[in-house]
């Protein structure tokens, strides 16, 4: 049942077959089996408001914020808190940030928030931004609506153990554009 739900979840191009073949590792790093597609960018719409996006992403727990740079990088962020607030900081401890792929190299690779540190994520009702990762005030990635080409990461290296400036996406305080952004529910 598990394979199959799987195989129909991420069959319908190339990225989510690439993604669905990565299943294991994101349900290693959740602890849970089970997943949905809550939201997709090629399907959904993101552009005009914020408001399908973050209908489908809000209240549910346990989901990755995955996304797809023009460059081959894949890469996101796993928050395990129920996220019930928009435009606000949504603080969780356990969420980590990830690279699943890396100029299209597979390098699964994970980076918790360092000890004494706070971040999570933000959702905003209304902005050219979608979401942001982390923190602002000392490290973070910002995901704005895929036209507008202007997401950032942003001294990472602050924030979360172990990762460099540039292991996310090969840039630090310059705008780069994405291809797609998928959230995954795990239950």
């Amino acid at each position: 049942m598990q394979q199959e739900m799987r195989r129909e979840a991420f069959d319908e191009d190339e990225q989510l077959i690439a993604l669905g073949a990565q299943m294991e590792i994101l349900q290693e790093w959740s602890g849970l089996l089970n997943c949905e597609i809550l939201f997709d960018s090629d399907n959904d719409d993101a552009e005009s408001d914020n408001m399908q996006f973050n209908e489908k992403v809000m209240f549910k727990e346990n989901c990755f914020f995955i996304n797809f740079d023009k460059k081959g990088n894949v890469f996101g962020a796993f928050m395990k808190e129920n996220i019930g607030l928009l435009d606000e900081d949504v603080d969780d401890d356990q969420h980590f940030i990830f690279s699943l792929k890396k100029e299209n190299k597979t390098c699964p690779k994970r980076w918790f928030i360092k000890s004494g540190k706070e971040g999570g994520i933000k959702l905003f009702s209304n902005n050219d931004c979608l979401y942001q990762i982390g923190n602002v005030n000392f490290g973070c990635f910002g995901i704005s609506k895929i036209s507008l080409k202007r997401n950032v990461c942003c001294t990472l290296s602050e924030e979360y153990e172990g990762i460099s400036d540039l292991d996310l996406v090969g840039t630090n305080w310059k705008f780069f554009s994405l291809e797609r952004v998928v959230v995954v529910h795990m239950f």
